[in-house]
Formats: C-alpha cells, structure tokens, sequence
C-alpha cells in the first residue's frame, strides 16, 4: 500500500494552515503599532516542523 500520496497531502495541508494562522497574524499586527513575534514564516515553518515530528516520530510522540 502507498501511502506517499497521502503523506504529501497532510504535510501541504499542515503547511496551508500554517500559512493561513501566519496571513492573519500578519494582517493584526499592520494594524497596531506594536512589534508582534511571530507571522507568516514562523507559523508555517512551526506547522511543517509539527507534522514532520509526528511522521518520523509516529504516535508514540503523542503519548509523550
């Protein structure tokens, strides 16, 4: 069984959510004058790092 289509599909899913957190993150802080930590690449870079842990680590990472 392949499971690389999926695989691929759940990590660009991971990575579009990301984004999108990231683009709304990005959208508040133009609006205040207040320097914010995060935005669009920290978000995105912390999803991808997410659902590549769980990939390589599997469900024993959850149990943790």
């Amino acid at each position: 069984m392949n499971r690389a289509p999926h695989t691929i599909i759940g990590i660009l899913i991971s990575l579009g959510i990301g984004l999108l957190f990231g683009a709304e993150r990005e959208r508040r802080k133009s609006k205040c004058t207040e320097r914010a930590a995060a935005g669009i690449r920290t978000f995105a870079l912390a999803s991808l790092a997410g659902s590549l842990s769980l990939l390589i680590g599997g469900p024993i990472l959850l149990t943790l």
